[in-house]
């Protein structure tokens, strides 16, 4: 695992807390179903439940999450903004991807937005585009990530105006960290 792999899977658990969510029964992001997607990719025996005390297997889930949603195919200034959309959101972090790189949206990371992905990030990169792209792509992701956050809690607001506080406070903390290591 890289340095910075480990740094951005350290800085999802800090995103998700320290412990459960009873309303959804995940443990730091970790939901059951996906949990259960994990232990048939990779053989886990450890039970969803036991997940507090295999802080390990925790960071094994991470790194097997964070490549389900491709985020090793992206250029690093992107992987951290998009793996920890992708813990809460999961499709909807693919597609602005897509969004992003002219594929089609429709939140499934296929062959057609792989090449796309590879075909925009080696002919669009900070050489080539200039100083600040790096930036503008993250704030682009930050704007979209937020719509959708807005989204779900105008469509349902029972469910989800009551997480929509909490949802842009992490978009801060992620674009404050993302600024910290990139500038903007």
């Amino acid at each position: 695992m890289t340095e910075y792999r480990t740094t951005i899977i350290n800085r999802i658990l800090k995103n998700e807390g320290p412990g459960w969510n009873q309303r959804e029964g995940s443990y730091r992001g970790i939901m059951p179903e996906t949990y259960a997607a994990f232990q048939q990719a990779t053989g886990e025996t450890v039970p969803h439940q036991e997940l507090p005390s295999h802080r390990e297997t925790v960071i094994e889930f991470y790194e097997w999450y964070l490549e389900d949603y491709h985020t090793s195919e992206l250029p690093e200034f992107l992987q951290y903004i998009h793996g920890d959309f992708a813990t809460n959101a999961g499709a909807a972090a693919t597609r602005i991807i897509q969004g992003i790189v002219g594929a089609t949206v429709d939140g499934v990371w296929g062959p057609q937005t792989r090449a796309a992905v590879a075909r925009f990030f080696s002919e669009n990169t900070v050489e080539t585009q200039g100083v600040g792209f790096d930036i503008k792509l993250i704030d682009r992701y930050d704007a979209e990530k937020r719509q959708h956050y807005r989204r779900l809690a105008r469509r349902n607001p029972e469910e989800y105006k009551c997480y929509l506080k909490g949802w842009l406070n992490r978009c801060d903390r992620v674009r404050e960290q993302l600024a910290a290591d990139y500038g903007g």
